[in-house]
């Protein structure tokens, strides 16, 4: 199973939302 590809995603909008809020 690949963790990645499926955490990929929800990295992806949490890194975006991070960066959107400390910005």
């Amino acid at each position: 199973m690949d963790s990645t590809g499926l955490m990929d995603p929800f990295v992806r909008i949490i890194f975006h939302g991070y960066t959107a809020t400390t910005r």
